[in-house]
């Protein structure tokens, strides 16, 4: 009688437990949907299997906030639709005779199962899997046909500039005003305006009024937008196996931090972000040998840091440029030239980061954090432009990728919401800045120009640069041909850049022979 009851309840628990299963993956991923309706199934794909436990925990309770009404909701329907009748259950309500549900009742596992199925399928379409499934299927040689590789990059008789890098999350050109091209009344991020018009600063627009970076497929959220511009690749994800949280990331791409490194740069990173998350560490690490500081290695680098300045990411964005200022007066007393990749976050999380420093300019809590944003960035510029290698060095600052918070754009023009970008004293200019058709890829050639680098070909990978006469992919082939290509399963991109025997002895990429 005991072993009856016990497999009774265990089978009870079992049910209860699919049906809160199915409750979740309802709620959860009309959420997603809603919520981030930008993102791709490729991103919510790689985030799960490489570092979805890393993040925010923030990011899960405003989720929960958000979801657990309509999860009880649901919840309660299906055990009212299971467990209807019987007084001697664990749930007593009035007797119910409805036929359908009669029916339900007396066969429980054939219709959990059947729900089972219809919910998994609507999750699954909510992210939009079935897309990114048939694009894992459908191949195209677009990548491999459009790739050149690096043969050689030239620098000489020319001392080529330090590098400081600045990647910031969500920085898009619709916080412009409406005058400056873009979609805000007033001008919400006033002092990232303000250096467009330094002497020094150039920066691309794909219209004539100051929108950004255009969007391609595979660049579109973090990881693979600084990925992309540090590669001039997209980066796709495959469903089956890859390297991605190993010592092999993207081991057949010939990276940023790779070349400068074999120019005898100091490559270094600091994060407000731990950098464990999304497989950054590794990437980092793989290519270009960084020197890696966040919340996890501040110990190590000598930065102490106060509560008032720790996040759930990490640490707050103003203690990311003061630890900056620290680590460059010691990087610029080096008789080699460096490279210093930042990474800011305040803006990342749902209504942005509030810290001490966050000020109360407008009622909006997400504007206050992106015009605080602003003014940490022109201020950490005006302190460089006051240092005697600010000269010798180029500076470039990027938005990593529009804002995922769609509800707070729902009134916005889409069509004018591109990513910043800045480059500070480039070696190199063209009056061609207005109508660029631009992605980030084209970044990590046009960097290089920047700081003074000759490119044959002026290209690398796919990425073209900016300050040549040659045509960007997208310039070439439109914006919709090219995600369409980059979004189908590649090959070339899987067994070559993926793959790990792509480098020659010289850590320099072989083009293929015809």
């Amino acid at each position: 009688m005991k072993n009856k009851l016990s497999k009774k309840t265990i089978k009870f628990v079992l049910h209860i437990s699919i049906l809160v299963i199915i409750s979740a993956m309802i709620v959860g991923s009309f959420y997603l949907k809603i919520e981030y309706a930008s993102e791709s199934a490729e991103e919510f794909f790689f985030y799960f299997l490489n570092g979805v436990t890393k993040t925010d925990f923030n990011m899960f309770i405003n989720a929960i906030k958000s979801c657990y009404l309509y999860f009880i909701l649901i919840f309660l329907l299906l055990i009212l639709l299971f467990y209807p009748i019987k007084k001697d259950k664990i749930i007593t309500i009035k007797k119910i005779q409805l036929y359908p549900i009669k029916i339900i009742n007396n066969h429980k596992i054939i219709f959990t199962i059947i729900l089972l199925f219809i919910s998994s399928i609507i999750a699954l379409n909510n992210i939009k899997f079935f897309g990114y499934l048939k694009n894992n299927i459908i191949t195209s040689n677009f990548i491999e046909n459009n790739y050149v590789a690096i043969d050689k990059i030239d620098s000489t008789n020319k001392k080529t500039k330090n590098l400081i890098s600045i990647y910031v999350e969500s920085l898009e050109t619709t916080f412009f005003s409406k005058e400056h091209g873009g979609d805000w009344d007033y001008e919400l991020i006033e002092e990232l305006y303000e250096l467009y018009s330094l002497d020094e600063a150039i920066h691309f627009s794909s219209n004539d009024n100051n929108a950004g970076t255009l969007e391609l497929n595979s660049t579109g959220w973090t990881t693979s937008s600084i990925i992309s511009s540090n590669t001039g690749l997209p980066f796709k994800v495959p469903i089956n196996k890859n390297n991605f949280s190993s010592k092999n990331f993207m081991n057949g791409s010939y990276a940023l931090g790779d070349l400068l490194k074999d120019n005898g740069y100091t490559n270094e990173i600091i994060s407000s972000a731990k950098t464990s998350f999304g497989g950054l560490n590794e990437f980092f690490v793989k290519h270009g040998n960084y020197d890696i500081i966040d919340i996890d290695t501040l110990e190590n680098y000598n930065l102490n840091i106060e509560k008032k300045d720790l996040s759930g990411w990490g640490f707050s964005d103003k203690y990311l440029f003061e630890s900056a200022k620290k680590r460059l007066d010691l990087l610029s007393k080096s008789e080699k030239p460096f490279n210093l990749t930042l990474i800011g976050c305040d803006t990342h999380p749902v209504d942005g980061n509030v810290f001490y420093y966050t000020n109360n300019k407008f009622e909006n809590q997400y504007e206050n954090v992106y015009a605080t944003e602003s003014k940490l960035i022109y201020d950490f510029i005006m302190w460089l432009k006051n240092q005697d290698y600010y000269k010798d060095t180029t500076i470039v600052i990027y938005g990593d990728h529009p804002s995922m918070q769609t509800k707070f754009f729902e009134n916005k023009n889409k069509d004018i919401r591109k990513r910043y970008n800045l480059i500070l004293n480039s070696s190199v200019s063209t009056n061609n800045v207005n109508n660029r058709k631009f992605t980030s890829i084209d970044l990590y050639p046009t960097t290089l120009a920047a700081m003074g680098f000759d490119i044959k070909d002026s290209q690398i990978a796919l990425g073209v640069n900016l300050f040549s006469d040659k045509e960007t992919l997208v310039e070439k082939y439109g914006i919709k041909k090219v995600n369409k290509e980059i979004d189908k399963k590649s090959l070339f991109y899987n067994e070559k850049i993926l793959g790990k025997n792509y480098y020659n002895k010289s850590n320099v990429i072989i083009k293929e022979e015809e």
